[in-house]
Formats: C-alpha cells, sequence, structure tokens
C-alpha cells in the first residue's frame, strides 16, 4: 500500500462532537448579521406603529419613530452583548427578568434623553412624564420576542438531541456488524496458522480500543482512514495477495471531520462484494480531493460475476448519518458496471467543531 497517513490509532485521536448549539437562548449580539436582523426588524415595527398612529405627516413621524426605535435597539444590543456571557450562566426566567429590564430602563432613559433634547431645541420644559409609557411598550415588545427565542433555542435542543441520538443508534448497528466479520476472519485462521490469527487479535484489540473510545459523532479523516487501514490488515491475512490497496488524498486536509465508522463499512463492502467475488482478487482504489469548500472521496473496487444486492445496509446507514450530519450538502452514490463498482462520499469540509480529548482504553 502507499499514501499511508502519518495517523496511528494506538495513540490519542482527536475526536470532534457534534456541533452542539449555544446553550443560551439569546442570539450573539456581538455579531454584525444579528445586529443587522435586529435593525431591520426594528424598521419594520417603526414602519407599524407609524401606521397605527395615522399621523397627518406620515414621513416626519416615521423618521422620528425610527430614530427612536433604532436609538433604543442599538443601545440595547450594546449592552447585551457585553453582558450575554454573564447571562448565560443565569436561569432562564432570571436572565429573561433581567433582559427586560435592561431594555425597559434603555427605553425609558431614550425618551427621557430625547424629550429634554427636543425641549431644548424647541424652547420647551424638559419633562419625563411620557418616558414611562414607550418603555413599557418595548418591554412588552421584548418579552414577546424573548418568548418567541426560547421556544425556538428549546425546539433546535430537542431536534439536536433527535439527531444525536439517531445518529448513536445507526452508528450501534454498524459496530456489532463489524465485530461479527472480523472474528470470521480471525477464526479462519486459527487452524492454518495460530500465529497470523494471534496478530489478528492483537489488531482487533488494538481497533477497538480506538473505536470503543470515539464519545463524539465525528472524527478527523486521518483517523477514519487509519481504521480503516487496521481492518485492511486484518482482511490481508485471510486473503493474502489477493487484497491490494491504493489510495491518494490529494488537497484532501487531514483534519476534515467526518462522522465516525463512515468510510469502514464502505471499505467492507468492497471486499465482501468486490475482492471475495474474483478468483484473482483485486485492488481497492481510494481517491479524494477538496472542491473548494467540499470534499470528495471516491472508492473503487473490481466486481466479478453476480456479487448480489450485498450494498444494501452498509449504503442505507451511512446515508442516513451524512444526512443527519451534514443535511442536502452530503451524498453518497454508488455506481455499478460489469466489471468495477465506484461509491462517490462528497460532504462539506469542516473543521472547527468543538473538539474533545477521547482517552485511548
Amino acid at each position: 500500500m502507499t499514501g499511508r497517513l502519518p495517523t496511528s490509532l494506538a495513540s490519542r485521536a482527536t475526536l470532534v462532537s457534534m456541533r452542539v448549539p449555544d446553550t443560551f437562548f439569546l442570539p450573539d449580539l456581538c455579531d454584525l448579521r444579528v445586529v443587522l436582523a435586529l435593525v431591520l426588524s426594528m424598521q419594520i415595527l417603526a414602519c407599524v406603529l407609524t401606521l397605527v398612529m395615522s399621523p397627518v405627516d406620515f414621513w416626519l413621524q416615521l423618521s422620528r419613530v425610527s430614530l427612536y426605535v433604532q436609538a433604543v435597539a442599538l443601545s440595547s444590543s450594546i449592552l447585551l452583548c457585553a453582558l450575554r456571557p454573564h447571562l448565560a450562566r443565569w436561569r432562564p426566567a432570571f436572565a429573561t427578568s433581567a433582559i427586560l429590564a435592561l431594555v425597559a430602563g434603555t427605553a425609558y432613559a431614550v425618551a427621557v434623553l430625547s424629550g429634554c433634547l427636543l425641549g431644548d431645541l424647541l424652547g420647551r420644559a424638559c419633562t419625563v412624564e411620557h418616558a414611562a409609557r414607550p418603555a413599557l411598550i418595548a418591554a412588552l415588545l421584548t418579552g414577546v420576542g424573548l418568548r418567541y427565542l426560547y421556544l425556538q433555542h428549546a425546539l433546535t435542543q430537542r431536534v439536536h438531541d433527535e439527531l444525536r441520538l439517531r445518529i448513536d443508534a445507526l452508528q450501534a448497528r454498524i459496530r456489532p456488524h463489524f465485530l461479527f466479520n472480523t472474528l470470521n476472519t480471525i477464526a479462519a485462521l486459527i487452524r492454518g496458522q495460530p500465529r497470523l490469527a494471534e496478530t489478528a487479535l492483537e489488531n482487533l484489540a488494538d481497533l477497538f480500543r480506538a473505536s470503543l473510545g470515539q464519545q463524539g459523532s465525528f472524527v478527523t479523516l486521518a483517523d477514519e482512514v487509519s481504521l480503516c487501514l487496521h481492518y485492511l490488515d486484518l482482511e490481508r491475512l485471510r486473503l493474502g495477495t489477493r487484497l491490494r490497496v491504493e489510495w491518494s488524498l490529494g488537497n484532501v486536509p487531514e483534519a476534515a471531520l467526518l462522522p465516525a465508522l463512515t468510510l469502514q463499512p464502505l471499505v467492507e463492502n468492497a471486499i465482501c462484494h468486490g475482492i471475495e467475488t474474483c478468483r484473482e482478487g483485486g485492488t481497492i482504489h481510494l481517491q479524494g480531493r477538496l472542491d473548494h469548500d467540499m470534499i470528495i472521496l471516491c472508492l473503487c473496487y473490481p466486481r466479478c460475476g453476480d456479487a448480489g444486492p450485498g450494498h444494501g445496509l452498509a449504503m442505507s446507514n451511512t446515508r442516513q448519518r451524512l444526512a443527519l450530519s451534514f443535511g442536502a450538502k452530503a451524498r453518497l452514490e454508488l455506481r455499478q458496471t460489469e466489471h468495477t463498482c465506484e461509491v462517490t462520499l462528497a460532504f462539506p469540509y469542516l473543521s472547527k467543531a468543538p473538539i474533545s480529548k477521547g482517552e485511548s482504553a
């Protein structure tokens, strides 16, 4: 084999957990995109309020309401941007109360300051009699908005938890199947080649030491390929020179993330429904490339005679796990000809998900 990645499963593997939604329901108001969305929403609110008032001079009143609403929104955003890390540590009820008080206080202060400024310009006395009304309106609207954000956040958390459970369930279905086939390989060696069987058991122990330590849903491509190489080493003990492997990952980053045990079932299919069907064996080709922000892996292997419809389980499980992890951006395709099979796996390039270190057992 050529092109082996410099990664050992016996060493500590870098395991990457699934992207976890923010645990606080308030959006990050330090993000310019969030602030822009808030500004647009507030401008729509200003238009609605002005239409409700039905003023004689619509545009003049709209400019006044817009100025006030945007001043309150931006001032509150600056304060919440700074206070959000502290509010995130509080219970939702306490955090909500604090946010309502902050927005109401900001609305009151802006109303007082704008009233005094206009009073000075128009030669009128500065009063605060009407400042409480816009502050109360701001608090009510903020409360409605926070309730919506809280429910949306709870729904997102629930969907994330359900997806995580489905991924874990699919992964649990793959592990026993993989172990069963590997033990069959070792059993075939015990009588005729006991020393090779012992070596195979040691390789299997190393393999599962790394595999069982995978606490996250994602692993690096380097770790996944290394796991496949260990599996191929086990199969080579049984198949000998009939099994040959060549691959080139090109410009694909080793730190690219994909669901754990994504490639191994496909490689196992290549052996069971490709190499084993050919009397002379064959070569498994694995090629990869980075195309903009998409990683494309192609697995090609020979196909002799009628290999049967044996690709269903591995393809179905892998396709589901890719869909749960990457959504519609990922795809898994199988092309078969009379003599070859080609599996194409494409998924987005991710490398910045939260990382958790996994210890080897």
